[in-house]
């Protein structure tokens, strides 16, 4: 999957996604909800590595976590990317699902989860890397679509590009 691809399958929908000038993360997350059909809550994490994020899909909202020293551009980055995943209707692989229920039960241990979840960690799968490249891609349309709006020229590409993602992560 390439950007174009992403552009073609995304960028309509993008463009009527409910962005308004100036950008306020606040007042746009209640307007996606509604689009979306459930909740997204967005809350900083001291404990996600750095310049990461995390979804973790409950069964009554989504929460999108982000790295707390994440600033500016960078922190909407991630969390249009994590917000990527839920649009773009992914499903949390059994490694998320499990980082997800940790962040929810802090006390509980991997082992622990894996023996009450009855699985193990499985490794990646390339739809899983398909993934990433579709949420990195999606994210970097909608910073596209802001500084559209906002009068900005310049196109927004992620670093790496989207065509070195799994490169750059080793996949």
């Amino acid at each position: 999957m390439d950007m174009e691809e992403i552009r073609r399958r995304w960028g309509a929908y993008v463009r009527t996604m409910p962005i308004e000038v100036p950008f306020d993360l606040d007042h746009f997350l209640p307007k996606l909800s509604a689009l979306e059909g459930r909740p997204i809550r967005v809350e900083a994490s001291y404990a996600l590595a750095p310049g990461t994020g995390r979804w973790i899909c409950t069964a009554n909202e989504d929460i999108v976590q982000h790295d707390a020293r994440a600033t500016g551009r960078h922190r909407l980055q991630i969390i249009f990317h994590e917000i990527g995943h839920i649009v773009c209707g992914h499903k949390p692989s059994p490694a998320e699902v499990e980082a997800g229920f940790l962040a929810l039960l802090p006390n509980c241990t991997p082992a622990a989860l894996r023996h009450i979840a009855h699985r193990r960690r499985k490794p990646q799968h390339p739809d899983e890397i398909e993934n990433e490249i579709e949420a990195e891609g999606f994210a970097a349309l909608v910073l596209e679509e802001i500084d559209r709006r906002s009068g900005g020229a310049q196109l927004v590409e992620p670093t790496p590009g989207v065509r070195d993602y799994a490169e750059f992560f080793g996949w």
